[in-house]
């Protein structure tokens, strides 16, 4: 084998080790919430984006439900509104204790999950999810039923971009290694033993 493909084979080696030993390594909040209530059946269906590679060991743990504690609907001048002089889209955690707490031992997958959670909500009632990691961290978000769901705080895309990113340099690395390794590396006098 000749020394350019050692030194390839290394550096993909290093590479891989290294990007293989910091997956998982710490707590993180759940990435992305998306919810929808059914007024109908009476349940909220959420979708919580948790990237994990054991779901056994990390995953979303405990979730809370607060309705109608933050921002609520009000009648002004004959238009509905709501009452959150502040930013609209800013979640903030309600006072008081959660009015519905659902509690899992497992995700059933590694990455983008669904929830069915059954409890009351009239038309037009603000609800509020705030989701727990099982190492740390959380994630919290508000719903109007009647309104269509827009998270302005994470998307996707969080989650797909730091990958793709990753992933280029990586590759980068493999070309661009083993080409300074050889260049620059300096030439070594053999001597010849007798």
């Amino acid at each position: 084998m000749s020394r350019k493909n050692i030194f390839l084979l290394l550096s993909i080696s290093l590479i891989i080790s290294i990007t293989l030993s910091t997956v998982d390594a710490k707590a993180h909040s759940p990435i992305a919430m998306d919810m929808e209530y059914d007024l109908n059946d009476g349940y909220l269906s959420l979708k919580i984006t948790h990237g994990v590679t054991v779901p056994e060991y990390h995953y979303v743990s405990l979730i809370e439900v607060w309705v109608n504690i933050t921002q609520k609907w009000d009648d002004h001048h004959g238009h509905t509104v709501f009452s959150n002089p502040d930013n609209l889209f800013e979640p903030i955690t309600p006072p008081g204790a959660p009015n519905h707490t659902y509690t899992y031992l497992n995700q059933t997958t590694h990455n983008i999950n669904n929830y069915i959670l059954t409890f009351s909500a009239g038309d037009k009632a603000n609800i509020t999810v705030k989701a727990y990691c099982s190492l740390g961290g959380s994630l919290l978000e508000h719903y109007y039923v009647g309104q269509p769901y827009y998270n302005p705080h994470g998307t996707f895309s969080l989650a797909v971009i730091p990958t793709i990113v990753s992933t280029i340099i990586v590759f980068g690395l493999l070309f661009i290694l083993p080409m300074f390794g050889q260049k620059n590396a300096p030439k070594v006098q053999g001597r010849k033993i007798k």
